[in-house]
């Protein structure tokens, strides 16, 4: 690459600040491959384009209009670029240049030299013919996904369940994610004119709901026979992913279709009962047991140290038997945090099955009781 000593930009802290704390969200901090922990720079004039890549999701990002210029594409170690920046001086420009092979770092009588790498080699996602593309409001997007996010697998033997499932008939968005032991189900009425499913893995998912604030996005569909890559828009801002191989469980088949029971509960005084009571339940099991009689339901815990707790909780309506369903606490909370209702319906039948949580219509909720 040619070097023009006497070219330099000027960009200020903040905007700089701003982008690169995306940016290394998405790169790998330790990775024997050098490109996936830096951030390639593309210098192009008065502008320059960042990118970042984990090389299965990248993050772009640009500065226009910027004072100086300069003609360059170079790979530069992402961390330690953002944490120089971060800690500059914020009312003082930065400026940059390339000189003898080194990204040169200005501000004041500060000085940074960082060596880079020839970003020839750094690993761009392709991108495929694209199938199809549908525009959402920021709010919209986050809402769908933040329902069902939490319950995404975290075990490598089950890649399938590592993202959200996420579908399209046409008519309506259907969102899902499943851990085994609990399904979150969340739909979209909106007419896209596009059938497709696929799974989009829970990183993605996570920097898609960070972006999406207050921001219109569009997604777009690429591959040939079937959905293979992702690539959204916010902005001036892109993410490309790709998407997760394997076929989601038949999670309809597993939400019973009518119920023995229910109960109505508000939703924040639920919550704060379970995260009160939960805090002597054992720190592996995380179990709670919800036990009703009458018109009185009783939340307890105990642990191996002789630790109880119990809250009593009073119900509208009268029980037609006595039952206990033990749940792990955790992700009863996870269920009501994602929710935004000001009621939610428990549904169940025994002990032993599945028991239903929804505020409304839009999302249900499964989970499968502990044995006990």
């Amino acid at each position: 690459m040619k070097e023009n000593m006497h070219s330099s930009i000027t960009v200020q802290q903040d905007a700089l600040t701003r982008i690169l704390a995306n940016l290394v969200s998405v790169s790998t901090r330790k990775s024997t491959i050098a490109y996936l922990s830096h951030v390639r720079v593309c210098f192009s004039g008065n502008s320059v384009e960042f990118t970042t890549t984990d090389n299965e999701l990248s993050l772009t990002d640009s500065l226009q209009g910027i004072e100086g210029a300069i003609d360059a594409v170079i790979s530069v170690d992402a961390f330690r670029l953002y944490e120089i920046v971060r800690r500059l001086p914020p009312d003082v420009g930065i400026i940059f240049s390339i000189e003898k092979n080194n990204l040169v770092v200005r501000s004041k009588r500060i000085e940074f030299s960082l060596p880079y790498l020839d970003a020839k080699h750094f690993p761009l996602i392709s991108e495929e013919e694209k199938m199809g593309q549908i525009s959402f409001a920021g709010d919209e997007i986050r809402s769908l996904f933040n329902k069902v996010r939490f319950a995404t697998s975290t075990e490598a033997t089950r890649q399938h369940l590592n993202g959200v499932y996420f579908e399209s008939d046409g008519e309506k968005i259907t969102v899902a994610a499943t851990d085994v032991h609990r399904l979150a189900v969340a739909t979209l009425t909106k007419k896209t004119g596009l059938k497709f499913s696929c799974i989009i893995p829970k990183k993605t998912v996570s920097e898609m709901i960070k972006l999406s604030s207050s921001k219109e996005v569009d997604l777009f569909l690429h591959g040939k026979e079937y959905v293979s890559r992702i690539r959204m828009v916010f902005g001036g801002i892109r993410l490309n992913s790709k998407l997760i191989a394997g076929t989601f469980p038949n999670f309809a088949a597993v939400i019973p279709q009518s119920f023995k029971s229910f109960l109505i509960f508000d939703r924040k005084g639920l919550a704060t009962s379970i995260e009160r009571v939960g805090l002597v339940s054992p720190d592996q099991s995380r179990a709670i047991s919800i036990s009703m009689k009458g018109k009185q339901l009783y939340l307890d815990a105990s642990n191996s140290d002789a630790s109880f707790g119990r809250e009593l909780l009073e119900l509208n309506e009268e029980v037609n038997e006595e039952l206990s369903i033990y749940f792990n606490h955790a992700y009863l909370l996870d269920i009501l945090s994602a929710l935004d209702n000001k009621e939610v319906i428990m549904k169940f039948n025994n002990a032993t099955s599945q028991v239903l949580f929804q505020g409304d219509e839009s999302a249900l909720y499964i989970v499968m009781p502990m044995a006990f």
